[in-house]
């Protein structure tokens, strides 16, 4: 019988360490491996941790709310002035094309006021013809202006003209015939004095005989008195009729004068009334263009081509008052920009070239993403928001005009509201986390 012999396993060092007292199965038992992996793990974890909060970076943004508008803004369609409704030509969401007829108004009053200019153009042309022709003592018939007149109009233009021109030529012969008997007068007066120098001499001659004769007492006393009461009587009416020859002399040069200043009157007036009447002229030709501009206005056509919105009044006849909103007009133009309020505590971080995110409401940007954006420019002032307070606005233009939803590119319309994150800054991780430690330091041991 065959013998076999076994031996013993060996005990491992594990087992035999394990009977050994506590501190000497410390110090006997080689480190487990796993824990060494799992703290050199934890370190480089740390480390790497540490690295990348100091390294990393993430955006600095500054969220902002408004819409979505076109580059060309929405256009307001007011009436001009004073008018009533009488036809409306569009309809409440209908693509229209620029210079299109939207609405026909009635302006009140335009018609009486061109009607009325358009005769008080004529009567003041017609003084200005009237008074150049005067001036220049021609007829008014050589007026260009005198061919563009109606037949009554010219009619009524010779009439006038022929009264005025009567009326001065009649105080001209006046005049001339009032000379004309000075003159008369003056010669008559002029034979008379020759006439009694005549007889003056004749009496002298007369006188001188007799006082010859009275020396001699050939005559008698009475009768050589009655031929020196003669020569007196003589004298005494030459004296008359140089006095009269002066006062008809005086008289003559006072109507000459008289013919000159009526002259210079007639003139004087004339140009006044031509400069008036030119200048009336001129200044009734603007207000007429002015109201024929009004009534052109009668037909309100579309600034741009667009869509038709927000018609506010339908009722034919209807009184628009002026500067009254009649209906918007949004252009055609796609979406390019979105307008965006910018608290006060951001402004002083945002500046025009930064990126943005625009996120639009309608469109979830976890489903269908965002659309990046650049701010364009900053509005210089700050406006009241009834709920953020001052804002500033701005407006950041859009890299697409479009967004994919459903497999679908969907057009961007204006109006929509959106959430704008611009990018202003970068900032480390690290800073995150010692943000409260310098925030704290910074406060302690100071008493408040």
């Amino acid at each position: 019988m065959t013998r076999m012999l076994t031996m013993k396993k060996k005990p491992t060092l594990s087992r035999y360490n394990s009977f050994l007292p506590a501190h000497l199965a410390i110090l006997k038992t080689p480190p487990s491996y796993l824990a060494f992996t799992i703290a050199i793990s934890i370190s480089v974890g740390i480390f790497i941790a540490i690295a990348w909060s100091y390294f990393g970076k993430l955006d600095v943004q500054a969220t902002t709310q408004g819409k979505l508008i076109v580059s060309g803004r929405t256009q307001t369609i007011q009436a001009f002035e004073l008018s009533r409704l009488q036809q409306i030509h569009v309809e409440d969401g209908q693509q229209i094309k620029q210079g299109d007829p939207l609405l026909s108004v009635k302006v009140l009053g335009v018609d009486q006021d061109i009607l009325s200019q358009h005769y008080q153009k004529n009567f003041h042309a017609s003084e200005e013809m009237i008074h150049h022709a005067l001036l220049n003592q021609q007829s008014i018939e050589i007026s260009a202006y005198y061919s563009q007149l109606s037949a009554a109009e010219q009619t009524q233009a010779q009439l006038s003209y022929q009264t005025i021109k009567k009326e001065y030529e009649t105080l001209l012969n006046e005049i001339t015939n009032e000379i004309q008997l000075n003159r008369v007068n003056f010669q008559a007066r002029e034979r008379e004095l020759k006439d009694i120098n005549i007889l003056m001499n004749n009496i002298k001659k007369r006188l001188d005989a007799h006082t010859a004769l009275s020396q001699k007492q050939l005559i008698s006393q009475k009768e050589f008195l009655e031929q020196e009461r003669e020569l007196l009587l003589a004298r005494k009416e030459k004296t008359t009729k140089q006095s009269e020859l002066s006062i008809l002399n005086s008289q003559h040069h006072a109507l000459l004068e008289k013919q000159d200043r009526i002259n210079a009157q007639k003139h004087q007036e004339w140009h006044e009334k031509y400069q008036q009447a030119k200048f009336k002229f001129v200044s009734l030709e603007q207000e007429l263009i002015k109201n024929q501009e009004r009534n052109q206005l009668e037909v309100i056509r579309a600034p741009v081509d667009g869509t038709v919105q927000q018609i506010a009044v339908y009722t034919l006849g209807a009184v628009l008052q002026p500067a009254q909103q009649l209906m918007v007009i949004v252009p055609n133009n796609h979406v390019q920009l979105a307008e965006v309020k910018i608290l006060n505590k951001d402004i002083g971080f945002i500046q025009e070239g930064l990126k943005a995110d625009v996120k639009i409401d309608a469109f979830p940007y976890t489903r269908y993403g965002t659309i990046e954006g650049e701010v364009l420019s900053i509005s210089r002032d700050s406006t009241q928001d009834d709920n953020l307070g001052l804002v500033y606005l701005a407006q950041i233009g859009l890299s697409s005009k479009q967004l994919l939803v459903e497999g679908e590119q969907i057009e961007m319309t204006p109006g929509l509201s959106i959430v704008a994150e611009i990018k202003t800054d970068k900032r480390r991780l690290i800073d995150y986390l010692l943000s409260p430690i310098n925030e704290y330091t910074a406060t302690a041991m100071i008493e408040k």
